[in-house]
């Protein structure tokens, strides 16, 4: 919403940090925040990485790993997530802020499952951005490697890139 609008920029170079931010978030080197959406790629390189090992196929469907849901598709498919065509209710809406704000992967463990709203069965097939489908790739990695998907971003994405003050 037009509410949340707001930019951050860190720069670090020779040293020296600078921030600016415009908008509704006043950031700066030392704020703590969640890098939400940046994470969906990562979450992306991940499937496909387990997809490269054997462990899933992206025409798989989510009830083949994921318990059944209220308000979500079991033969909804891995790879129609990843495209965000699933359709369904958008969990982080209402709760935007406290997600933003949120340290380590506390956010993703808040029973959120419980939370998702009734899916737009219309939008089925179509491009509709949806937070919802992420959260459930990252309980489908955490299902196929018997890792939490907070570990899984450490070990294969944070550690390699030196990320040290990352979390999803």
């Amino acid at each position: 919403s037009a509410a949340n609008n707001g930019v951050t920029l860190l720069v670090q170079q020779n040293n020296q940090i600078e921030t600016t931010s415009i908008g509704k978030f006043d950031l700066d080197a030392n704020s703590v925040f969640n890098i939400g959406s940046n994470t969906k790629t990562m979450t992306a390189v991940l499937v496909l990485q387990e997809q490269e090992k054997g462990n899933l196929s992206l025409s798989d469907s989510i009830g083949t790993y994921l318990d059944k849901i209220e308000n979500v598709d079991g033969s909804l498919s891995i790879e129609e997530l990843l495209r965000h065509e699933s359709g369904l209710g958008e969990v982080c809406g209402e709760h935007f802020m406290t997600y933003f704000y949120s340290t380590q992967d506390s956010s993703y463990r808040t029973g959120f499952m419980d939370k998702i709203p009734a899916p737009q069965d219309s939008m089925r097939g179509k491009y509709d951005y949806c937070n919802t489908n992420y959260f459930l790739l990252g309980h489908i990695l955490e299902k196929v490697t018997d890792r939490s998907y907070f570990d899984l971003l450490r070990e294969r994405i944070f550690e390699p890139c030196q990320m040290t003050s990352s979390h999803p």
